[in-house]
């Protein structure tokens, strides 16, 4: 998601160094999500987990949501504010809160611990949203 996320934002660096997009071009890295996708797609149907197959389709489903509501910018009747932290829950909380919550699963643990890993992963997601925006602002990450 990430060579898909650098070229919607059309960066050129990430943590200091060059992205995907910015040695290979759009094209390619494009094809390379879409690669990389695929690849971890067939290595979670091998699972034979339906749970956890949902669980982390939701999460493309989510990331998609989360790059059009960047694009768009805040236009519904929400505070700017609600629109940020529901966006940063699409873009990156929904896929560690998930990713949680699938090794929860596949562990074999009950339901409070399923919860506690989703809640975990999911403030885990969006500290680190909220870190790599500070850094596009403060000008380090690009």
């Amino acid at each position: 998601s990430l060579f898909h996320d650098d070229v919607i934002d059309k960066a050129t660096t990430r943590r200091n160094m060059s992205t995907v997009n910015q040695v290979f071009g759009n094209k390619l890295a494009i094809l390379g999500g879409d690669f990389l996708l695929s690849r971890a797609s067939v290595s979670l149907a091998r699972l034979r987990n339906l749970e956890v197959v949902e669980l982390l389709s939701t999460v493309i489903e989510h990331l998609v949501k989360g790059e059009i509501m960047q694009m768009k910018g805040s236009s519904t009747g929400r505070s700017a504010l609600e629109y940020y932290l529901r966006k940063n829950f699409y873009k990156t909380a929904s896929l560690m809160g998930h990713s949680c919550l699938a090794a929860a699963v596949l562990g074999g643990y009950n339901e409070d611990l399923r919860r506690a890993a989703y809640l975990y992963g999911t403030y885990v997601g969006q500290a680190f949203q909220l870190i790599d925006d500070a850094l596009d602002f403060e000008g380090k990450k690009h």
